[in-house]
């Protein structure tokens, strides 16, 4: 028997790559023969460079960016030196996970920095 498992992220709980995983191992529990093949997908949102990461390899590469509320924060992007190329998720330095609900006001926030 064959499955595959191709999810995005559930925002708030686990990562397409942690529901692949979980999901694996259920099935491993009833069809330990099975052909299982993980296919994590992201949508251009939160969690995108993580599964980029996951199919490339590429380097993280961390820095200090700034937030939508321009205070100092840590963010991180790929490089891939085999193509010279950068993944940037911009939900990193400027994602609404970055702000409270009385944070997330968009005549106060900037994406710039």
């Amino acid at each position: 028997m064959k499955f595959v498992i191709a999810p995005d992220k559930f925002k708030g709980s686990l990562t397409g790559i942690e529901f692949c995983d979980a999901v694996e191992k259920g099935l491993r529990q009833v069809f330990k023969e099975a052909n299982i093949v993980k296919l994590p997908l992201a949508d251009g949102g939160d969690g995108t460079i993580e599964v980029v990461r996951h199919y490339l390899g590429a380097e993280t590469i961390e820095l200090t960016v700034n937030d939508p509320l321009f205070r100092p924060i840590k963010a991180s992007y790929l490089f891939s030196p085999d193509t010279a190329t950068a993944y940037i998720e911009m939900a990193e330095a400027s994602g609404l996970k970055l702000l409270t609900n009385q944070e997330n006001n968009c005549m106060l926030t900037t994406t710039l920095g």
